[in-house]
């Protein structure tokens, strides 16, 4: 297997990997004389409490006046389409029922049945569950139930121990997915999130916008593995990676290519933000790489390696690419 490392891939010399990277620290946090890493390990707690909490997430104080946890304006390159507007999230609570929405898309508050009643497209599987494509005011929304894979899913399926709404997967996806798109990241739009509990459990669901006329990384790579567009693939990683949000779970199924060869990340299901630091930007391109393995088997990887070190390169690129953006 190669060495997955930026550092590799940055030239440094591998295995002397650093937690504490200035050259990746967000230059929010520079500015405020703080650094990450060992040094300051009480001061990388506090930014990262204040980057998880929502409020940080959906505040209206501009962006730059924040503690560093996502980007400013994007360059053309790595930014979004033009028909992704701002997110206004409103809450609704019924009963045992809550949801939140976009109250841009929905011009009539939905009920705790929009789903359910929605004109259905079409469905297929997806990762651990199934999703739907559904009718929205905006065109088509794709429906994720959450569900639990691996064993648990046999005792509990569908359920997940409720900590307080705020905690909850949907909402909390929700959230992310609102403050990213609005901001012009490679991200699908959040549309709708609800939660529905039964005493010391719930259920969840999310509707977010489908992206026209995409298919997956893996439908791509089975397809034709020649034509992957990886400099865009890696911009969209590296987008996502300056925003300090680590992906859960970055494989090929979450990566999405449209007609002109630009990249989408989905599924944003327990990804949070964090302190910035190389190590699990490392580790979700190490996941990323396992995924191609597993996809693609061990023959064609051995070809492939030699090509994924230029691939990492592309992607220490456009992570410095971003960075200079936000010194301009």
């Amino acid at each position: 297997m190669p060495d997955c490392s930026l550092g590799h891939a940055l030239g440094r010399p591998v295995g002397l990997r650093q937690d504490h990277d200035t050259q990746f620290v967000s230059p929010d946090l520079i500015r405020a004389g703080v650094h990450i890493g060992r040094r300051y390990p009480a001061e990388a707690r506090e930014i990262s409490a204040i980057c998880s909490r929502n409020q940080s997430l959906t505040s209206s104080q501009p962006l730059d006046k924040r503690p560093g946890c996502i980007p400013g304006k994007l360059p053309p390159q790595f930014a979004a389409v033009a028909w992704m507007p701002d997110v206004s999230p409103t809450m609704i609570k019924a009963g045992a029922d809550a949801w939140l929405y976009d109250a841009d898309v929905f011009s009539d508050p939905p009920n705790a049945n929009w789903l359910e009643a929605a004109p259905r497209v079409e469905s297929e599987r997806a990762g651990r569950g199934q999703i739907h494509l559904l009718e929205t005011p905006v065109g088509i929304g794709v429906h994720r139930a959450y569900r639990r894979g691996g064993r648990i899913m046999v005792m509990l399926g569908d359920r997940y121990l409720f900590t307080g709404l705020e905690q909850t997967r949907p909402i909390r996806e929700f959230r992310l997915l609102a403050t990213l798109s609005t901001h012009g990241l490679p991200v699908p739009k959040p549309l709708l999130a609800r939660v529905r509990r039964n005493g010391l459990v719930y259920r969840g669901d999310l509707l977010t916008g489908a992206i026209p006329d995409t298919e997956t990384l893996t439908d791509r790579l089975r397809r034709d593995a020649s034509s992957v567009p990886w400099s865009a693939v890696m911009a969209a990683i590296a987008a996502v990676h300056h925003a300090n949000v680590w992906h859960a779970d970055l494989n090929a199924h979450n990566i999405l290519i449209d007609k002109q060869d630009k990249a989408w990340v989905i599924d944003f299901d327990r990804a949070t933000v964090r302190a910035p630091k190389l190590i699990w930007r490392e580790e979700n391109l190490q996941r990323l790489w396992q995924s191609l393995h597993k996809i693609q088997g061990k023959r064609w990887m051995q070809q492939f390696e030699p090509a994924w070190q230029q691939i990492l390169d592309d992607y220490a690129h456009a992570f410095a690419a971003l960075k200079r953006a936000r010194w301009s």
